[in-house]
């Protein structure tokens, strides 16, 4: 989707003239699919791709002369990206205990532009970009003692890259 705002100001206020333009426009966009097969009564698989699209466009204006038609000006727009990856299984071993495991994978990118105009020519631009990849393994079992009494225990590891180490971490649960 996209939304359009706009915030200007122009007149006379408290014996000061000033004369604005604020725009803020954002798009968002995104799609995603998923696929399930059931290979058997005991047997599960499910992949899902998703990828998304965010963008924020801002713009200020400012005159504090009624005679200089804009003396600032600044502009920022902001982009992230998304795009993932998962890939699940499951086996029931028997109707009160199943096996969890798969992959997960994340690549996020985000964008940073700021322009800042300051007439007459004072100019000053900078941006920023970043990415990070996140990549996880995990196995965990499911067992249901009783229709009361269910325990959860696992592990995953995640590899991320911007700290280019990874990270284990065990799972129990109680129900």
């Amino acid at each position: 989707g996209q939304d359009r705002l706009d915030y200007s100001l122009s007149g006379n206020y408290y014996d000061y003239y000033i004369d604005s333009k604020d725009e803020v426009n954002l798009q968002n966009w995104g799609v995603n699919g998923q696929w399930k097969q059931k290979w058997s009564p005991q047997f599960l698989s499910e992949v899902k791709l998703t990828h998304s699209n965010f963008q924020n466009d801002y713009l200020f204006r400012a005159s504090l002369d009624p005679n200089i038609t804009v003396q600032t000006r600044t502009k920022l727009t902001n982009r992230l990206t998304e795009t993932s990856f998962q890939w699940n299984q499951t086996w029931k071993a028997s109707p009160l205990n199943a096996l969890n495991f798969g992959f997960h994978y994340s690549k996020k990118n985000l964008d940073f532009d700021i322009l800042f105009e300051t007439f007459p020519n004072q100019l000053s631009n900078e941006m920023v970009s970043s990415s990070a990849e996140l990549k996880t393994f995990y196995i965990d079992y499911d067992w249901n003692i009783s229709e009361r009494l269910a325990i959860d225990f696992g592990t995953r590891i995640n590899f991320l890259s911007s700290f280019q180490d990874e990270f284990w971490e065990p799972r129990l649960s109680v129900d």
